[in-house]
């Protein structure tokens, strides 16, 4: 629990800054298509949003270091000093995934298996509750393992380790959360019969 905490507290100043930026340009946007508000569509919307710029800030923006004069500086391959830090690749996949089972790492396991499918499944969750043309568990799915591949390949530039068993993981995350969506699909509908 320890851990997700320390994430998500990484996250919030994020979603924060996120916000009223994203406030302002739909207020703008919907204002121009003079189109009907559903505010729950928008709440929905809104914690989507938010959700993202969270991940994106753990998973793609590069880590700050200060430099000889003190200031701050952003660590990509770009970055004059950091050359060769690359922290590996793996294309074979279930590789990483049986190396967390055979370490018997209790927090490891928590933080990379646990982490990485939670991580994802609310991809699997919003668009398809938010969008129409993502109610097929397969359209969700591919979306989820898109981001993910997208995801991985940034992170070359970041000096992340690029590892497919993360794909596979976030794929599973992101089906996990279609299974609430159409669990929470099937549960309004028995409720309204």
């Amino acid at each position: 629990m320890q851990h997700i905490l320390a994430y998500a507290g990484e996250m919030l100043p994020w979603m924060l800054l996120a916000l009223p930026v994203w406030l302002v340009a739909r207020f703008l946007w919907l204002r121009r298509k003079r189109e009907f508000i559903s505010w729950p569509r928008e709440v929905l919307l809104l914690c989507f949003v938010l959700f993202c710029v969270g991940l994106a800030s753990q998973t793609v923006m590069p880590g700050l270091y200060l430099d000889e004069s003190g200031r701050t500086r952003a660590v990509t391959v770009f970055s004059v000093g950091w050359e060769g830090r690359f922290n590996g690749l793996n294309l074979v996949p279930f590789r990483t995934i049986g190396q967390y089972f055979t370490r018997g790492n209790g927090a490891l396991f928590i933080i990379n298996i646990l982490g990485n499918i939670g991580m994802f499944a609310p991809i699997g969750f919003f668009p398809p509750l938010l969008w129409r043309r993502w109610r097929k568990w397969y359209k969700t799915a591919l979306l989820g393992a898109a981001a993910s591949c997208l995801i991985e390949c940034l992170q070359v530039f970041i000096f992340r380790s690029v590892d497919i068993d993360d794909v596979i993981l976030n794929t599973l995350g992101t089906l996990a959360g279609y299974g609430c969506f159409a669990l929470l699909r099937r549960v309004g509908r028995f409720a309204r019969e």
